[in-house]
Protein backbone atom coordinates (compact mmCIF):
# COMPACT_ATOMS: atom_id res chain seq x y z
CA UNK A 1 0.00 0.00 0.00
CA UNK A 2 3.19 2.29 0.52
CA UNK A 3 3.05 2.60 -3.38
CA UNK A 4 0.32 4.99 -3.33
CA UNK A 5 2.13 7.21 -1.92
CA UNK A 6 3.91 7.90 -5.31
CA UNK A 7 1.31 8.40 -7.75
CA UNK A 8 -0.51 11.56 -8.71
CA UNK A 9 -3.31 9.67 -10.37
CA UNK A 10 -4.21 6.06 -10.43
CA UNK A 11 -6.93 3.77 -11.28
CA UNK A 12 -8.73 1.22 -9.11
CA UNK A 13 -11.17 -1.83 -10.49
CA UNK A 14 -13.68 -3.29 -8.40
CA UNK A 15 -15.80 -5.88 -10.78
CA UNK A 16 -16.96 -4.26 -13.48
CA UNK A 17 -16.36 -0.67 -12.09
CA UNK A 18 -12.94 1.21 -12.89
CA UNK A 19 -12.05 4.69 -11.34
CA UNK A 20 -9.65 6.88 -12.00
CA UNK A 21 -8.03 8.79 -8.71
CA UNK A 22 -6.10 12.12 -8.80
CA UNK A 23 -4.55 13.20 -5.37
CA UNK A 24 -6.03 15.67 -3.46
CA UNK A 25 -3.29 15.09 -0.27
CA UNK A 26 -1.51 12.51 2.01
CA UNK A 27 -1.47 13.66 5.44
CA UNK A 28 1.44 11.78 6.42
CA UNK A 29 1.30 10.97 10.56
CA UNK A 30 4.62 8.61 10.51
CA UNK A 31 6.10 5.37 9.32
CA UNK A 32 3.64 3.45 7.29
CA UNK A 33 1.03 5.73 9.07
CA UNK A 34 -1.01 8.03 6.48
CA UNK A 35 -4.13 9.26 5.60
CA UNK A 36 -4.47 9.32 1.18
CA UNK A 37 -7.51 11.56 0.01
CA UNK A 38 -8.55 11.46 -3.44
CA UNK A 39 -10.90 12.19 -6.10
CA UNK A 40 -11.71 12.30 -9.55
CA UNK A 41 -13.86 14.71 -12.13
CA UNK A 42 -16.56 12.32 -12.25
CA UNK A 43 -17.81 13.10 -8.44
CA UNK A 44 -15.91 10.32 -7.06
CA UNK A 45 -13.84 10.80 -3.70
CA UNK A 46 -11.40 7.81 -2.00
CA UNK A 47 -10.19 8.14 1.82
CA UNK A 48 -8.01 5.29 2.62
CA UNK A 49 -6.34 5.02 6.10
CA UNK A 50 -2.86 2.82 6.66
CA UNK A 51 -2.00 2.19 9.97
CA UNK A 52 1.03 -0.69 9.61
CA UNK A 53 -0.63 -3.57 8.01
CA UNK A 54 -4.11 -2.34 9.11
CA UNK A 55 -6.05 -0.67 6.12
CA UNK A 56 -9.35 0.86 5.75
CA UNK A 57 -11.45 3.10 3.32
CA UNK A 58 -14.27 4.53 1.58
CA UNK A 59 -14.29 4.86 -2.23
CA UNK A 60 -18.14 6.53 -2.88
CA UNK A 61 -18.65 6.57 -6.44
CA UNK A 62 -21.64 7.85 -8.94
CA UNK A 63 -22.75 3.98 -8.55
CA UNK A 64 -22.36 3.60 -5.03
CA UNK A 65 -20.24 3.28 -2.33
CA UNK A 66 -17.33 1.10 -1.87
CA UNK A 67 -15.10 -0.03 1.49
CA UNK A 68 -12.21 -1.66 2.06
CA UNK A 69 -11.18 -2.94 5.97
CA UNK A 70 -8.60 -5.33 7.48
CA UNK A 71 -10.09 -8.48 8.68
CA UNK A 72 -7.73 -10.22 10.09
CA UNK A 73 -4.68 -10.31 7.69
CA UNK A 74 -7.33 -9.80 4.93
CA UNK A 75 -8.33 -6.67 2.96
CA UNK A 76 -12.12 -7.71 2.61
CA UNK A 77 -13.90 -5.07 -0.20
CA UNK A 78 -18.06 -3.94 0.40
CA UNK A 79 -20.23 -2.42 -2.07
CA UNK A 80 -23.30 -0.48 -1.48
CA UNK A 81 -24.86 0.35 -4.59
Amino acid sequence: MEKILEYEQFSLQFKENNISISKERIDVRGINNYVFVGRNNEGSHILISVLGDDIQGVIDTKNGVFTIETVGKKRVCHYNG
